[in-house]
């Protein structure tokens, strides 16, 4: 969410800046590959109702601006699930996300 938060902050600033979340590093190259998993399985998931139950549960200050910026800005918790969704959305092989978060195939121009 933080990173949503950051995101928007800078396009109202128009500043273009992505999303990037990293991850420690595991011992092993499967617990690295399960972490992803368990992140995109969450996201997928994430609801308006999670949302909520975060706003409402969270008491650290850089949350609370985030959602009072969300609220100024008009969007919903089930809005805030979406963007998450989109943003962070797991895209197979040899597809991107242009400018305007359309789905791209990298592969339609190979070979000319």
């Amino acid at each position: 969410m933080l990173s949503q938060y950051k995101s928007e902050v800078a396009a109202k600033y128009r500043i273009n800046l992505k999303a990037v979340i990293l991850f420690k590093a595991q011992k092993t190259i499967a617990q690295s590959q399960q972490n992803k998993a368990n992140f995109h399985r969450l996201i997928e998931r994430l609801s308006a109702k999670e949302i909520e139950n975060i706003r409402l549960k969270s008491n650290i200050d850089i949350v609370r601006r985030a959602f009072a910026f969300f609220d100024a800005q008009g969007v919903s918790s089930a809005q805030l699930a979406e963007r998450l969704k989109r943003e962070f959305r797991v895209l197979p092989f040899g597809q991107r996300l242009n400018r305007k978060g359309k789905v791209s195939d990298t592969r339609q121009h190979a070979g000319r």
